[in-house]
């Protein structure tokens, strides 16, 4: 076998990847994804917090279960919709900051000494100020 000299890293390019990437792809996929989540959890957490065995005790039993059930589905669509909210803007908030610290600057940076101390936040960009007129 041939010696070879290894190749610099190309990133894959595939027809879609552009629009995988985008900010509104991913905020409908992790919307998606918090939604079914939240589905999940409402329908396993609504019995460890309901009242409803106190008021159904005297209820047959076909009645009890359509309440569990109603209830279940009202509890799982609750935590659906607040878990899909929340991936949606956690996803879109992290999505715009690194594409607003990724983008190229069109004015240079100052000299290193004449820079101020770097302050440590996430909006920060790394462009310089415009000049002073």
């Amino acid at each position: 076998m041939p010696f070879t000299f290894p190749t610099p890293w190309q990133p894959p390019v595939e027809p879609g990847q552009a629009f995988r990437e985008s900010c509104t792809m991913q905020a409908i996929v992790s919307g998606v994804v918090g939604g079914g989540a939240g589905l999940v959890l409402g329908a396993v957490l609504t019995p460890l917090n309901s009242q409803l065995q106190q008021e159904t005790e005297h209820l047959p039993l076909r009645e009890q279960m359509r309440r569990g059930v109603r209830e279940m589905g009202s509890q799982s669509r609750s935590w659906g919709k607040n878990l899909l909210v929340i991936g949606a803007v956690f996803s879109v908030s992290e999505c715009f900051v690194e594409k607003s610290r990724g983008r190229v600057c069109d004015r240079p940076l100052p000299p290193a000494r004449a820079r101020p101390a770097p302050v440590r936040c996430l909006l920060t960009l790394p462009c310089a100020p415009p000049p002073a007129v």
